[in-house]
């Protein structure tokens, strides 16, 4: 029983919450953490640059996650909301909203948005953003007449990047997760609003850490996925048919040109009822899990075309089982010239992609690694079909193998990048092809979409005659993020045109220099794998990624950074007689240097650069550590020793190199490695610090030697590691020591040292 004082107490905390309560209602507001309630309307806060506002008729407000949107409640952050006049102002400390409350839906009447990036923005419902920054299309298919020679190319549809510095992304039509089917289902409201709208000015980086923390990251992909790719002779396009020696024979050139080589890509060729769709192999593999593992032990990976939306063809071996599993039976009637129908899948239904995708990995127990789904075929209101299709080959596919995730396939919209990578679809074969397709790489990255592969060498049309424009793709392709050679004319009918040798040693020469200098650059470009999964950020950025307050970031859209160090500039129009362009090229802020001739030039001027067929702009920062491999013949053929870094003089830097086993997901869990590298200019030395590597992963090396270069130097006096002085070369033999090369690089030569322990180079000049 309570006593007097209990029950005075009680009901002074009962009158209490009641005068909260009413003068919280009296205000027109709720608040409840980070979430802000006004009648049928929900603010969620997520930070301090990223708000969520739903409208719900029924106020049925959803927190469960959505097919794009994984995590609704990201933590909590100091806000401030008030009622002024009617009106409901929430102050983010980054921006201010207000609604009018009890005005129900969202409009440009109610709710407005205002923020500071040196002026005064304001957003309201129903604007149009005329600085859009541009995003991606899902395919050069649609295109195929405008790509001709002397069309028109499609303007670029809006991305997630403003020069405004905002994004608004409209969740209200995607279906959202039932935990008890653990899937996806369409929403019960068809009149809602889901909304999420950013906040970023001009740092761009920023808003990209605050999508991903909604949509969930871009995945790490395995290694050999930036090696080369070739796609088969692909003479399903024609009536002559190839033999799989004739595939060995292929990779078997490569390997004899030192031209490196990772993953042989097997078009529509390999199924045995072509175009009609099914799973049984072409009698042009007699033994297709023999074919895999011959591939496999000379350093291959397979990936096969698939065709989702051609469904599975009635003859197909599978299909008696496939019916029965889907329960799915043969019409009673057929006409007399018609056939069965094909067997249809919609992944959008769960029983069926489960279904799909047993089938698929039991091809990848044969030895398949990866798809290239070529379409979409998944059914449900407001789910977008090629999202969805990639997230059920790319999902179904890890948690078979416990292996990462990999596809290749078309962009699908918000939340594709969780499902890497996209192709770009079948294009022609001509120079403003080439050129459109620079920006539409590094406008893919404005979306999140950071792993574009493109048909280098065009799809459509020869290039038997145009080796310049080949020569010039095979250049973009190996510092673009996937080297994919592939085209429509790869057979003997037509040419072979898309093979290095076709064009004579030239043509073998340049392509061995440019597959060689990518896999150099694998170290480099993986750490940069890294930094997308943890930031969001591509490799391949436009200029204003880097430098969002000058105006020429802006403008020459046909050149890119190849991470923050590199400088590409794609020749992407012919040259004269003898395939010398002329390329202009706008240096951003700082110094650079050409990576081949390495003739300086200070950054804020632009230049007509003039270009040699055998080689491409490429220009490296000042302060630049760039990490390279030795040779390869592909990815995995051996260890990463010695380890190369090049350095680049005219100011100081850093690099923190990442390293992992290159295809498990330990990465998630901690198991990987990081080895800061910097390099400081001081007035009568250098200094070089390879610090003690962090962290460890499956088949990491405890010991490695390492190869230093130090470009734009003049000659030493002396060089020492840690305390003990180095020996001077006269020859660049092996053994620990230093040599001044005939380019008047700096190559410094160490013997294997433990990676735990930290290395000082003072080069005193």
């Amino acid at each position: 029983m309570l006593t007097k004082h209990t029950r005075k107490l009680v009901g002074f905390y009962i009158a209490l919450l009641i005068i909260t309560v009413n003068s919280l209602y009296a205000e027109g507001f709720v608040r409840q953490g980070n979430k802000v309630i006004c009648d049928n309307v929900r603010f969620d806060v997520l930070s301090g640059a990223s708000i969520r506002m739903q409208f719900s008729p029924s106020s049925n407000f959803l927190d469960v996650p959505s097919a794009v949107v994984l995590y609704r409640n990201v933590g909590t952050t100091d806000f401030k909301a008030v009622e002024e006049n009617g009106w409901l102002v929430i102050d983010t400390g980054k921006a201010t909203i207000r609604y009018h409350i009890g005005s129900g839906e969202f409009n440009s009447n109610n709710l407005n948005i205002a923020w500071q990036d040196g002026q005064t923005r304001n957003w309201k419902p129903g604007d149009i953003d005329n600085d859009n920054l541009g995003g991606t299309i899902s395919s050069f298919n649609a295109i195929e007449k405008e790509t001709m020679p002397g069309g028109k190319l499609p303007p670029f549809p809006p991305g997630f990047l403003s020069r405004n510095g905002y994004f608004l992304l409209d969740d209200s039509r995607s279906p959202v997760w039932d935990k008890k089917k653990d899937w996806v289902i369409p929403r019960k409201e068809k009149n809602n609003q889901d909304w999420y709208f950013f906040v970023y000015g001009r740092d761009y980086k920023s808003f990209f850490r605050e999508y991903t923390a909604i949509t969930g990251p871009i995945p790490m992909i395995p290694r050999y996925a930036f090696g080369g790719w070739i796609t088969e002779l692909n003479f399903e396009y024609t009536d002559q048919a190839y033999t799989e020696n004739e595939l060995k024979e292929m990779v078997n050139r490569f390997r004899k040109e030192n031209i490196p080589l990772d993953v042989l890509v097997l078009d529509f060729g390999w199924h045995l009822f072509g175009w009609q769709g099914g799973f049984d192999w072409s009698p042009i593999f007699p033994n297709p899990k023999k074919f895999m593992a011959w591939a496999h032990n000379n350093g291959i990976k397979i990936t096969l075309n698939d065709h989702p939306s051609r469904g599975l063809f009635y003859k197909d071996s599978y299909a008696k089982d496939i019916r029965k599993k889907l329960n799915i039976s043969i019409p009673k009637t057929i006409g007399e010239n018609e056939r069965e129908p094909n067997i249809p899948f919609n992944l959008a239904d769960q029983t069926v992609s489960n279904v799909f995708m047993d089938l698929h990995n039991s091809m990848v127990d044969d030895g398949v690694d990866f798809w290239w789904i070529d379409g979409a075929s998944a059914t449900m209101e407001g789910l977008d079909d090629q999202m969805w299709t990639n997230r059920v080959y790319y999902d179904l596919t890890q948690q078979h193998t416990n292996k990462r995730g990999f596809i290749f396939s078309r962009y699908g919209g918000p939340g594709s990048h969780r499902y890497p990578s996209c192709f770009t679809g079948d294009c022609y074969s001509n120079w403003k092809v080439l050129e459109y397709e620079i920006p539409y790489t590094t406008k893919a990255g404005n979306v999140l979409t950071p792993y574009v592969t493109h048909d280098i060498g065009g799809f459509w049309g020869k290039l038997t005659d145009e080796y310049e424009l080949y020569a010039r793709w095979v250049q973009f392709g190996s510092l673009s993020p996937v080297l994919r050679l592939h085209s429509s004319t790869e057979n003997p009918t037509e040419g072979n045109a898309r093979l290095p040798w076709n064009y004579g040693q030239k043509s073998i020469d340049l392509c061995r220099k440019f597959f060689q200098l990518r896999y150099s650059l694998i170290p480099y470009i993986y750490t940069y794998s890294r930094i997308a999964h943890e930031t969001g950020q591509p490799i391949v950025q436009p200029l204003y990624f880097q430098y969002p307050e000058v105006e020429n970031a802006y403008k020459y859209e046909h050149q890119y950074l190849f991470g923050n160090e590199l400088l590409v500039a794609p020749v992407v129009q012919p040259g004269d007689k003898d395939g010398i362009a002329l390329k202009t090229v706008y240096f951003p802020p700082g110094k650079w240097f050409d990576y081949f001739t390495a003739d300086a030039y200070d950054g804020n001027q632009t230049i007509d650069y003039k270009c040699p067929l055998d080689r491409m702009p490429i220009f490296v920062k000042a302060g630049a550590i760039i990490p390279m491999q030795p040779d390869m013949a592909y990815t995995g053929e051996k260890k990463i020793d010695p380890l190369i870094i090049n350095i680049y003089g005219g100011d100081n830097g850093s690099f923190n190199l990442y390293e992992d086993d290159g295809e498990s997901l330990d990465y998630n869990v901690g198991k990987f490695g990081r080895t800061p590298i910097t390099f400081t200019e001081n007035k009568d030395n250098y200094q070089i610090c390879i610090e003690p590597t962090e962290g460890k992963f499956k088949g990491q090396l405890e010991k490695r030697g390492y190869v230093v270069k130090l470009h734009k130097s003049s000659m030493p006096k002396t060089i020492k590691l840690n305390d003990s002085l180095l020996t001077k070369k006269q020859n660049p033999v092996t053994g620990q020591g230093w040599f001044c090369d005939e380019n008047n690089v700096v190559v410094i030569e160490l013997d294997k040292k433990s990676i735990r322990k930290p290395i000082k180079l003072t080069i005193a000049m």
